[in-house]
């Protein structure tokens, strides 16, 4: 007998929202499409109505080619859309019934002038029939495990992260609009700015506050550091609530400043780093996620390190908002410099 096989539970059924278009000019017929889909899926699958967030997937169910709700819809990684019955429902089954990969992959940044953004947006629209979806507030939730592909306005970092966006507003990104893809847009007309994974690194040693004092002593960090990086003591009162929420052991405002500050001088002006096989220095975050701010700056490189290559940990607004893994490294490869 296989005493694995008979201890493996069985898989959770999958959550499935489910939603018609208007039937306005429907090509087949859509009730008797969707109900050969759900007898195929059997006990894999649990229906809910659209609107409910404990749907893991959304089954959009369109008459025609034209799918006119898709524009209407949140863009999701979990969307299946059928605009014709010539699939056979099993088909259609078994992508809805697939377990989902919840672990973050890798992504790719984008750097792109607005006419550049504009030709995306218009090759987005001939390729999927559906806008580039916009990230409009906080930058980081480009990240977000939901979306495989999205955009940042320049406005963005003006939001709710105005006081970390400063390193965007005094950097040569400024102006431009972020890209962010689960994957290589050969239809994009530029290269990438930088490509960021996963990694399961453990750094080898924190900041104490002797080295964070270092950090942000080092003569260097003068020239790049934004005049509207809050000085210490003046933490927004969100930050410090999200660092808690995180379980923050550093209370203070002003120290916390401190770790901010220091954290980025490392990526530029590197004390804490590991070395790859050639000798190129590779820097990481100096501190756990609780006590972080801005990832977005190396995430998205924003700013780069002296040799390309830098471990970048989420920030409390990147764990909370986007969903990264708390403490969990990315490495940032970078192809530019900034």
């Amino acid at each position: 007998m296989n005493h694995d096989r008979a201890c493996t539970p069985p898989p959770s059924p999958i959550p499935v929202a489910v939603k018609f278009c208007g039937g306005c000019n429907p090509d087949f017929d859509r009730s008797a499409y969707f109900d050969a889909i759900r007898r195929s899926a059997g006990s894999a699958v649990t229906w809910t109505d659209h609107g409910d967030n404990r749907a893991a997937r959304l089954l959009l169910i369109c008459g025609c080619p034209t799918r006119c709700p898709l524009p209407e819809l949140p863009p999701a990684a979990d969307l299946v859309v059928v605009s014709d019955d010539h699939r056979p429902a099993p088909e259609i089954a078994a992508r809805l019934s697939t377990p989902i990969d919840r672990r973050p992959g890798p992504r790719f940044i984008y750097w792109l002038t607005p006419d550049r953004l504009r030709k995306v947006q218009d090759a987005h629209r001939r390729l999927f029939t559906t806008d580039l979806p916009l990230v409009r507030r906080l930058p980081c939730l480009a990240l977000s495990g939901r979306l495989t592909l999205a955009a940042v306005p320049p406005e963005a970092w003006d939001g709710p992260c105005r006081r970390q966006g400063s390193w965007y507003r005094t950097s040569p990104r400024r102006g431009r609009y972020l890209v962010v893809s689960a994957r290589p847009l050969a239809w994009v007309p530029a290269d990438p700015a930088a490509e960021i994974r996963p990694t399961d690194f453990i750094p080898p040693q924190r900041a104490d506050e002797k080295a964070r004092a270092a950090l942000v002593a080092d003569s260097r960090l003068d020239r790049r550091l934004p005049a509207g990086w809050i000085a210490a003591g003046e933490l927004p009162g969100a930050s410090l609530a999200w660092a808690r929420r995180l379980g923050a052991t550093v209370q203070d405002p002003g120290a916390l400043v401190q770790i901010h500050t220091a954290n980025h001088a490392n990526f530029l002006t590197p004390h804490l780093f590991v070395e790859d096989p050639a000798g190129r220095r590779i820097p990481y975050a100096i501190d756990r996620s609780a006590h972080l701010c801005s990832c977005c700056i190396e995430l998205f490189a924003v700013i780069t390190p002296p040799d390309g290559q830098m471990l970048v940990a989420p920030c409390p607004g990147a764990v909370i908002c986007a969903g990264l893994p708390a403490d969990r490294f990315w490495r940032v490869t970078t192809f530019d410099r900034c």
